[in-house]
């Protein structure tokens, strides 16, 4: 009788140390990112990306506007926290196809939300998930429509898969459309999105190709 009562209290003392049972939909303790000499790593993928200057400029100065403990992440996804019209939108629609533990890193050249001033910079955050390309995909393809005029167009590269969606929305006494470039792929067992959100569809697309060509991955 005194082994099976072992054999059960080792495995009750396993099954509570964190990462090591990973729950369906929700990813492990060990999901996070670091950030070194302008460089951020993605674990436990173990990509890097790096932050573009200006943002990290003011990061130096103010501390404000790169997001990567979970507590300042926390709270910059928590709905009741107050945003820009924009920023809303945005986060919106990120958590109809993301859950809000894969986010690892937000950064921009501004803060994100109710100290945000303008509409049009480019913001960037970086998802490291348990699931697969293709499983991804299938939720981008999924998440709802919304404002006016939207699309959603995927496409493949070497080695990343695009998704590009847009749509028009009206504020008060101004009408602007939105773009989220989503870019995603899979390392090993998990999947890596690096999505750019901006106001400014040229902007979208000229930070886009700047900071993937400094993405590298294992």
């Amino acid at each position: 009788m005194r082994l099976p009562q072992r054999l059960i209290a080792i495995a009750l003392a396993l099954a509570l140390v964190p990462g090591c049972v990973e729950r369906h939909g929700i990813d492990r303790p060990d999901t996070f990112a670091t950030l070194h000499d302008g460089t951020i790593t993605v674990y436990p993928s173990k990509c890097t990306i790096a932050v573009p200057e200006p943002c990290l400029r003011r990061y130096r100065e103010r501390r404000d506007n790169v997001y990567i403990s979970r507590d300042s992440i926390t709270h910059m996804l928590d709905a009741q926290t107050r945003k820009d019209e924009w920023d809303s939108e945005f986060d919106e629609f990120c958590q109809a196809v993301f859950l809000p533990q894969w986010c690892v890193v937000h950064f921009g050249p501004e803060p994100w939300g109710e100290s945000s001033k303008v509409i049009d910079d480019v913001q960037v955050r970086v998802y490291d998930m348990g699931v697969s390309a293709g499983e991804l995909k299938a939720r981008i393809s999924n998440a709802p429509a919304r404002g006016s005029r939207f699309r959603r167009e995927f496409s493949s590269g070497y080695e990343w898969q695009r998704a590009r969606i847009s749509y028009t929305k009206g504020f008060f006494d101004y009408e602007a459309t939105g773009s989220v470039l989503i870019y995603f792929r899979s390392i090993d067992a998990r999947t890596i999105a690096v999505v750019f959100m901006s106001t400014d569809g040229d902007a979208v697309e000229n930070q886009a190709r700047s900071i993937m060509s400094t993405v590298r991955c294992p």
